[in-house]
C-alpha cells in the first residue's frame, strides 16, 4: 500500500532490508504464493482430480509451506504417501498419476528437473538415460495400488485410497521382462526386498549425494527471484543443458544441504545478495546480458500476481464463481468468498478470462513451460478496454471514489497514485506534467481525469513488469532506497509489507538535523538567515521555527497541509517559495518535509514544533495624530498648505 511504502522509505535503519525480508516471510501472502507455486508443480486442478479432492491436496501443500517443512521431507512425504486422499492430501499425487510410468516421469520432472519420457520407448537420443534405466526406475513404483475413484474426471467422488502390494513388477515392453528396481544411476534393490520400494527411492531421491535433487530446487528458487534460472528452462537439468554459472549453482545446492533443505534460508541468501540488489536499467556494457546477472532482467508479472496487484490498487475484488473443465463445461461454485485473491485459488480450473489470457499455468502436465509470459494482442485488449481494470476504476466503492472524497489537494492524489501502483514517488517531471491535468479539470470531469491517471500508470511497463530501480535521489535522507517493489513481487505480495517496521523504531520519522535542515539550507537560508532576515524570518536553526512569524507558526505538528512552510513550498500558499526563477525542492525532498511534519515536526531534542500559540485579546488601534512636517502659503492669499507624512491638506481661513 502507499502507507507501507512511505513507512519503508522513512524507516532509517541499517538493517531495514533484512527486516523487510523477515516481515515478508511472516506474511500470509508469502505462504499463499509458494503454495501456489508448488501446486503448479504437483498439478492441483479439477482438470486432474474431482473438485472434492483438490482442496485437501492444496491444503496439505499449504500446511507444509506454512510450517516451513524442509524440502527433502516435503518430497519424501509425496513419494511415500499412502492412505485416503481426502484425509492425507499428498496421496492425491497418486490420484493424478495412476501408473508406474507416469509416476516416474512426473516425480523426476518435479523433484529432479529431469525429463526422461523419451527413454520409455528407446534410449534417450539427447541424454544418457537408457530404456533399461527407465523401466528400472519405474519398477520402484510398480507395487503401488489403489482403490476407490479410478480417474474419471467427470464422475465419482474423487476419493482414492493408496496402498502397497507385496508383489508385482512392471514389464519392459521391448523384452517382456521386468528390470531390477533401481533409482536412476543408483544401486538396485536386493532381490529379496519385500517392503515399500518407495522408501529406498525417497532416501535416494533426497540424499545429499544425489546430483540432481538440491540443484533442481535451488535453480527453481533462484529463477523465481532473479527472473532467469541458472539453468533454463528451470526444470530441464540435462547434462547437455549446462548452467550459465556452474560454480554458483553448486554453491547454492551445497548451502541448501548445509541448512537442512530449509528453503527460507536459501531465499534469504538470495534476497540479501548484491546480485539481487542490482538495478534493471541496462548500461551499454550489459544491455545484451540476459543470463549472467550483470543487471536485473525485467519480466512481466505472472498472471495471478498482476491480477492481485490490480485488485489491491483499485480496491475492488474480483469474484470467482465458476470452474471450467478442459472440455469447456462450466460448473458454478460457491467456495471462494468475496475478496479471495487469485493467488489463493487452489484450483487452476477456476474460470478467469484475465488469468487465462495472461498465461496462467493450466496444470495439465508437470512442466514449467505450461506457464506463459509471452505478450499477445488479447492482453493488450484486456488492459485497454477490458473490465478487469476499467470496471474496477469506475466502481462507486473503489479507490478512485475514496481519493475524490478525501479532500486531499491534487498533488497528493498524484503522489498517492504513484505510491500505490509503482511503490515510488512521482518524479518532478511526472508531477509537473500530470498535476495541471487535475488542477484544470472541471469538477464534472475530475473523476475521469483521476481514472485516466490510474489507467495510464497501470497499463505502463513499469507496473506490468517486475523490475528494480535502485534510486539514489533520496541521499538527503541518509540512505539509498532499495527497490521495495521487486522484493514484494518476487515473494508474491502485490504491494507493501512493512508498516509495522516503522512503528517498531522511533527513528522511522525524518530527523530535523539529518533530513530537514539540509533541505532548508539548500533552498531557504540564502535569504532567510540571521544576517539577512528577509520578511523578518530566519530558518537556520530549529529555534527559528519556534519563533515563526508575528501572525503564527511556520509548521503545525501533524498537519502538513495546514502548515505555512509546507504550503508555500508546495505552491498551495502565497508567496510561492522558493520563487519561480529559483531551483525548487524535488518530490523526494517535499516528501521528507511532509513526513517530518506528519510525525510531529520534532526538533533536535524531540520538542514538538508549532504546538504553542500565544493568544491575545483583540485591541482596537489608537487614534494617533501625524506630526506636521512642512507648511507653505502663497505670496498673496489666505490659503495654507499643511504637510504631514504621506498627506498634504490645503486649508482656507
Amino acid at each position: 500500500t502507499a502507507d507501507e511504502t512511505r513507512a519503508f522509505f522513512f524507516f532509517f535503519s541499517a538493517d531495514k532490508r533484512d527486516r523487510l525480508i523477515d516481515a515478508l516471510f511472516a506474511r500470509e501472502e508469502f505462504v499463499d504464493y509458494w503454495t501456489y507455486k508448488w501446486s503448479d508443480v504437483l498439478l492441483v486442478s479439477s482438470g486432474q482430480l474431482r473438485p472434492e479432492a483438490v482442496e485437501p491436496y492444496y491444503q496439505w501443500i499449504r500446511a507444509q509451506v506454512e510450517q516451513n517443512t524442509p524440502w527433502d521431507e516435503f518430497a519424501r512425504q509425496v513419494i511415500t504417501a499412502r492412505g485416503n486422499s481426502f484425509e492425507h492430501g499428498a496421496v492425491n499425487f497418486f490420484a493424478v498419476h495412476q501408473d508406474a510410468e507416469t509416476l516416474t516421469e512426473n516425480a523426476c520432472q518435479a523433484f529432479l528437473g529431469l525429463s526422461i519420457g523419451c527413454a520409455k520407448c528407446h534410449n534417450h537420443p539427447l541424454e544418457k538415460w537408457t530404456n533399461d534405466q527407465y523401466y528400472a526406475m519405474a519398477n520402484m513404483f510398480a507395487r503401488v495400488r489403489a482403490k476407490g475413484w479410478g480417474g474419471d474426471r467427470r464422475e465419482g467422488d474423487g476419493n482414492r485410497t493408496v496402498f502397497v502390494s507385496k508383489t508385482g513388477a512392471l514389464m519392459q515392453s521391448s523384452t517382456g521382462q521386468p528390470q531390477p528396481p533401481t533409482p536412476l544411476d543408483g544401486e538396485p534393490l536386493p532381490a529379496d526386498f519385500s517392503g515399500d520400494r518407495r522408501e529406498p527411492l525417497a532416501e535416494w531421491l533426497t540424499s545429499p549425494e544425489n546430483p540432481y535433487f538440491a540443484r533442481a530446487i535451488a535453480n527453481r528458487v533462484w529463477a523465481n527471484f532473479m527472473n532467469v534460472g541458472l539453468v533454463e528452462q528451470v526444470d530441464d537439468l540435462r547434462i547437455s543443458n549446462p548452467a550459465s554459472n556452474e560454480p554458483l549453482l553448486a554453491a547454492l545446492a551445497d548451502y541448501l544441504i548445509e541448512n537442512d533443505y530449509d528453503l527460507r534460508q536459501l531465499m534469504r541468501l538470495i534476497l540479501e545478495s548484491a546480485t539481487f540488489a542490482r538495478g534493471s536499467t541496462a548500461l551499454p556494457e550489459n544491455q545484451a546480458d540476459t543470463r549472467f546477472y550483470a543487471r536485473y532482467v525485467p519480466e512481466r508479472l505472472m498472471a495471478e500476481v498482476l491480477h492481485d496487484a490490480i485488485v489491491q490498487v483499485t480496491g475492488v475484488p474480483s469474484a470467482f464463481t465458476h470452474i471450467e473443465y478442459p472440455s469447456s463445461d462450466v460448473k458454478a461454485v460457491d467456495y471462494y468468498p468475496q475478496g479471495t485473491r487469485s493467488i489463493e485459488l487452489y484450483d487452476s480450473a477456476v474460470r478467469s478470462p484475465f488469468l487465462k489470457s495472461f498465461g496462467r499455468n493450466p496444470r495439465a502436465i508437470t512442466c514449467e513451460c505450461e506457464r506463459s509470459n509471452e505478450p499477445s494482442m488479447v492482453q493488450v485488449l484486456h488492459l485497454a478496454n477490458g473490465d478487469t481494470i476499467n470496471e474496477k476504476l469506475s466502481a462507486d466503492d473503489g479507490r478512485v471514489t475514496q481519493l475524490l472524497d478525501s479532500g486531499w489537494p491534487d498533488y497528493r492524489i498524484v503522489e498517492e497514485v504513484f505510491l500505490s501502483t509503482l511503490n515510488r514517488y512521482p518524479t518532478d517531471a511526472e508531477m509537473g506534467g500530470l498535476l495541471p491535468l487535475l488542477v484544470t479539470a472541471d469538477p464534472a470531469a475530475k473523476r475521469i481525469a483521476v481514472e485516466d491517471l490510474f489507467w495510464s500508470v497501470m497499463s505502463s511497463r513499469e507496473f506490468l513488469f517486475n523490475h528494480k530501480l535502485v534510486a539514489r535521489a533520496m541521499s538527503l535522507a541518509g540512505h539509498i532506497t532499495y527497490c521495495l517493489r521487486s522484493v514484494l513481487l518476487t515473494c508474491g505480495i502485490a504491494c507493501g509489507a512493512i508498516a509495522q517496521l516503522a512503528v517498531a523504531e522511533q527513528t522511522a520519522a525524518p530527523r530535523f538535523a539529518d533530513h530537514v535542515q539540509p533541505i532548508l539550507t539548500k533552498y531557504c537560508t540564502g535569504c532567510h538567515n540571521a544576517d539577512d532576515r528577509e520578511g523578518d524570518l530566519a530558518l537556520e536553526t530549529f529555534a527559528d521555527f519556534e519563533q515563526g512569524l508575528d501572525d503564527g507558526p511556520l509548521v503545525l505538528g501533524g498537519e502538513p497541509d495546514a502548515s505555512r512552510l509546507f504550503r508555500v513550498i508546495t505552491g498551495q500558499g502565497e508567496p510561492m517559495m522558493p520563487p519561480e526563477d529559483h531551483e525548487r525542492p524535488t518530490a523526494a525532498e517535499i516528501t521528507i518535509l511532509r513526513a517530518w511534519i506528519e510525525a510531529g515536526a520534532a526538533g533536535p531534542d524531540g520538542e514538538q514544533s508549532g504546538t504553542r500559540l500565544l493568544l491575545v485579546p483583540e485591541i482596537a488601534p489608537a487614534q494617533v495624530s501625524r506630526p506636521i512636517t512642512a507648511l507653505a502659503a502663497p505670496p498673496a492669499g489666505d490659503d495654507l498648505a499643511i504637510a504631514r507624512f504621506a498627506r498634504v491638506v490645503v486649508t482656507a481661513p
